[in-house]
């Protein structure tokens, strides 16, 4: 047992009061050395950060390290917030041109190491003329009697091999369509989204187990068809630069349009749609960009409203906003990749309401989504947070053109 004297108790008293007070003097001394910003070190913050988010939002990486040194010094300037978007970006932009990329412009046939979602793997890419397309190679095991014959075969594996046009990779040619006009989007930013879509179709493989994906693609080749699309475009909106981060959304309003519920393609972008949707009503301030129509449409409330949205898109918008698009993309893809595949294509939204890729089980859900969307959209309206004006009034839709030879799949 340990005693204290009266005279060792009061020691420890003094110590620790003179601790206190060391404290007290460094934080003082401390706040008191940290003078407020002048008005010419703001106005400075402000005139770099505004050719910081430029630069990044441009995906102009050749200028990116010269901004990212000139900026660092005055980061402690700007509000917290802010302070954490721009760091965050700062140490991102190497990310989204990976020394494998360099593959991706290949005009020969190469299998080479590249990474979604954190894990790596083989792709296997053959280049073409198509703007893009992937194709599902089974891999049979044969079992032969004494003659030869065959007398069992099964798949025992499945392989992805990926094609898309590598002239466009990186090209500088202005893109088709009003829309893409308006963003002034390039084939190359129209490439870079192809070839991570394309990419993404490798998701299924890495991420589940051999015979899992077997019996999927064997037993449930629908329900393949519609995860694969979802899952790719997912990749694309997580992975793609800055530049390209809205193409995903604003390139499937062509399949909006024709709405086919038994497209693969449609229903994956249905889905996402529904995700985004949800987040810009649920949180507008987080999402100034973004434009709500004037009044609730007559019919397909949901639909309408998405393809609303997407084709009025603000050209200016924010490194949040872009950062906010990822972690919806990454969040949705972490909690719920594997639980979409195991629910058979049920998507949990930020509401507490579902999609679900397959049209015929989604007819309760949509009612549902609609009615809610309804009410959101009265309450945006009436806090003035919608388009006094629809943007869509006597103007054709504005659209990026698919090229008239692109496979899309």
């Amino acid at each position: 047992m340990n005693c204290i004297s009266s005279s060792n108790r009061s020691w420890h008293a003094t110590l620790a009061t003179l601790l206190c007070l060391a404290l007290l003097c460094t934080s003082t001394a401390s706040g008191r050395s940290r003078k407020p910003p002048t008005e010419e070190q703001l106005a400075k913050t402000k005139e770099l950060y505004a050719e910081f988010e430029k630069t990044y939002l441009s995906s102009d990486w050749k200028n990116m390290h010269r901004i990212n040194g000139r900026m660092r010094p005055y980061m402690r300037f700007l509000d917290k917030e802010t302070r954490e978007s721009c760091l965050k970006a700062s140490g991102d932009w190497r990310k989204f041109k990976p020394k494998w990329w360099k593959n991706c412009s290949s005009r020969n046939d190469v299998s080479f190491k590249a990474a979604i979602w954190g894990s790596t793997f083989y792709a296997n890419y053959a280049p073409s003329k198509e703007l893009g397309f992937q194709a599902v190679l089974p891999v049979t095991k044969r079992w032969v009697d004494q003659f030869g014959n065959v007398v069992k075969q099964e798949i025992v594996d499945i392989k992805v091999l990926v094609t898309w046009d590598p002239k466009r990779i990186g090209s500088s040619i202005p893109a088709n369509g009003a829309l893409a006009q308006k963003h002034n989007l390039t084939q190359g930013d129209l490439a870079e989204f192809i070839a991570w879509h394309e990419l993404g179709h490798n998701y299924v493989s890495i991420a589940l187990p051999k015979d899992v994906v077997v019996a999927l693609f064997t037993k449930h080749s629908e329900l393949y068809r519609h995860l694969q699309e979802f899952y790719a475009d997912m990749t694309a909106i997580r992975h793609v630069s800055p530049r390209a981060r809205r193409i995903p959304c604003m390139m499937r309003l062509n399949e909006l349009d024709h709405n086919d519920n038994k497209e693969a393609h449609t229903r994956a972008a249905r889905g996402i749609a529904s995700v985004l949707l949800t987040e810009f009503m649920l949180h507008p301030e987080d999402w100034p960009s973004v434009h709500f129509p004037p009044v609730v449409p007559d019919k397909d409330i949901e639909l309408n409203v998405i393809k609303y949205v997407y084709e009025h898109w603000d050209t200016k918008w924010s490194i949040k906003e872009d950062l906010k698009l990822r972690e919806i993309a990454e969040t949705t893809m972490r909690k719920q990749a594997k639980s979409i595949l195991k629910s058979k294509g049920r998507i949990k939204l930020a509401n507490k309401l579902n999609f679900n890729l397959y049209h015929e089980y989604d007819a309760q859900d949509l009612l549902k989504r609609e009615a809610w969307i309804k009410t959101q959209l009265q309450k945006l309206i009436s806090d003035g947070r919608a388009d006094i004006k629809d943007r869509s009034q006597n103007s054709s839709p504005q659209r990026i053109d698919w090229p008239k030879s692109a496979n899309k799949n």
